[in-house]
C-alpha cells in the first residue's frame, strides 16, 4: 500500500490525462505520461493503455471509471519506483497549464451543453465537430 498523498498524486495525474483527452493537448500530455509510465518497461504498454482509455471515453464510457484505472496504473508506478513522485508532480503542473491553454474537440450529433469555471456554452442542432479555444479575459 502506497501512502495516501502518493495515492492523491496519483489521481491529480489521471484526472488531467483524462482531460487532456478531449482537447488540443492531448498529444503533448500523453506523451510525458507515455515517457513516465514506461519506466521499467521494454514495450508500448503505456502508449497503448492511454490509447485504449482515450477511445474508451470517446465511445462515451465514464470518464470516472477510466480516472479510477488510471490512477492505478500511475499509484502501481509509485509503489514499484517512489522516486519519480517528483517528475509526477512537474508532469502534472505542465499538464494542467497545457490543458488551460488548449482547445477542446466535441464530435456530436445532437446538442452540447459544456461549462467551466468562466461560463457555459450551449449548442443545438449540431451535426460535425466543434472546437472551442480557451480564452483569458482576465488579462
Amino acid at each position: 500500500m502506497i501512502p495516501e498523498e502518493l495515492t492523491a498524486l496519483a489521481t491529480s495525474g489521471a484526472n488531467v490525462l483524462v482531460a487532456a483527452m478531449a482537447t488540443s493537448a492531448w498529444s503533448a500530455v500523453r506523451r510525458g505520461f507515455v515517457t513516465l509510465l514506461s519506466r521499467g518497461r521494454t514495450d508500448d504498454w503505456a502508449g497503448n493503455e492511454l490509447d485504449r482509455r482515450e477511445r474508451l471515453i470517446e465511445g462515451g464510457a465514464g470518464r470516472e471509471i477510466q480516472v479510477e484505472v488510471l490512477a492505478s496504473h500511475i499509484e502501481s508506478l509509485l509503489s514499484q519506483h517512489p522516486e519519480v513522485a517528483g517528475e509526477l508532480r512537474d508532469l502534472i503542473a505542465e499538464s494542467e497549464k497545457t490543458v488551460a491553454s488548449s482547445s477542446v474537440v466535441v464530435q456530436s450529433t445532437g446538442s452540447i451543453t459544456t461549462s467551466n469555471s468562466a461560463g457555459s456554452i450551449n449548442i443545438s442542432g449540431l451535426a460535425g465537430n466543434v472546437t472551442a479555444h480557451a480564452r483569458n479575459d482576465a488579462s
